[in-house]
């Protein structure tokens, strides 16, 4: 008696995402297994050739034809978007003295926003207050932390009688704001 084996030559199905692997939170990602005349096993319970998904993971399928016999794909992983806000690089001190700046320069984005209303990657700040900026992302707009701001006025002229300055000489006042004034 021989024994003949059916030889099974069922291709792998391969997994394409036509819309990309990579999702917003609250959104979905179709898989779509390639073949014909095949039965389909997702992972995740699923039996049709094209499923959609709302969660990150691996998925993959089996696929098994006519005569039984089967084959698995490889996986392909969807994830969401990870985005980072973005960070707020501070050129200089944030307590500032009246007629000075301070520049704020935000991390790579695209389309800026400033909660000043400025819309350049860069701003130079002469106003006391709290600052962040917003920027596109994927999903949504992402926003800063805030960043403070504290103008302090510059001292006011020293009341002094009877002081003589010669004129290689220059005096200079400081205050608890650490704003300095210079007479000369």
């Amino acid at each position: 008696h021989n024994l003949i084996e059916n030889q099974c030559s069922v291709a792998a199905p391969t997994i394409t995402a036509p819309n990309g692997t990579i999702f917003c939170p609250g959104g979905s990602v179709t898989l779509q297994a390639s073949g014909t005349d095949l039965t389909y096993s997702w992972n995740n319970g699923a039996t049709s050739n094209s499923i959609t998904v709302s969660e990150p993971g691996n998925y993959f399928v089996t696929a098994t034809d006519a005569t039984g016999c089967t084959t698995i794909s490889q996986a392909i992983t969807v994830a969401y978007e990870s985005q980072n806000p973005p960070a707020i690089q501070v050129n200089g001190e944030l307590h500032i003295c009246d007629n000075s700046s301070v520049e704020l320069v935000a991390s790579q984005g695209s389309g800026y926003t400033w909660s000043n209303g400025e819309t350049t990657q860069a701003i130079n700040v002469t106003e006391a207050g709290d600052y962040f900026v917003q920027v596109q992302g994927v999903c949504n707009l992402l926003t800063s932390e805030l960043v403070t701001v504290v103008v302090s006025a510059a001292p006011t002229s020293p009341s002094l009688s009877n002081i003589s300055i010669d004129a290689n000489t220059t005096a200079t006042t400081a205050d608890t704001t650490h704003c300095s004034a210079r007479y000369t």
